[in-house]
């Protein structure tokens, strides 16, 4: 996601295109992170999370973020080298100033190519709330 909103666009399907102020969610050895993708940010580790065989649910304080007014979302899976093997086709922007805002993307079932239907993205769903 792209917490600024300086970029012009927000985070396309190639994570190595990404902008350094992009932010992103790791999944590794059971653990989630959370970092900026600028080298020698750190990693902070995610307690707010649940996952099952066919969804995957993070909570991320917009505290981390910043001030901001928006959030570009794109969700992207990949193999542990970065290499994509599923995308939403375009990234989407979720209004943070209003509390219960929603927004939901879908995309193609079974186009993960090698990653197979571990790796593929359905539907997301965007949600700003509050945590109290």
């Amino acid at each position: 996601s792209d917490a600024d909103e300086e970029s012009i666009d927000g985070p396309e399907d190639d994570l190595f295109f990404w902008d350094d102020d992009f932010y992103y969610i790791k999944l590794e050895t059971d653990f989630f992170y959370f970092a900026q993708v600028e080298e020698g940010s750190p990693e902070l580790d995610l307690t707010d999370y649940s996952y099952s065989e066919n969804e995957l649910q993070v909570t991320i304080a917009f505290s981390d973020l910043g001030s901001l007014s928006s959030i570009d979302i794109n969700v992207i899976t990949t193999d542990s080298d970065n290499n994509t093997y599923d995308h939403l086709d375009d990234y989407f922007t979720i209004n943070t100033t209003v509390l219960g805002s929603t927004e939901t993307r879908e995309d193609s079932a079974g186009d993960s190519g090698d990653g197979g239907a571990d790796f593929d993205i359905v539907k997301v769903t965007a949600v700003v709330t509050t945590l109290y």
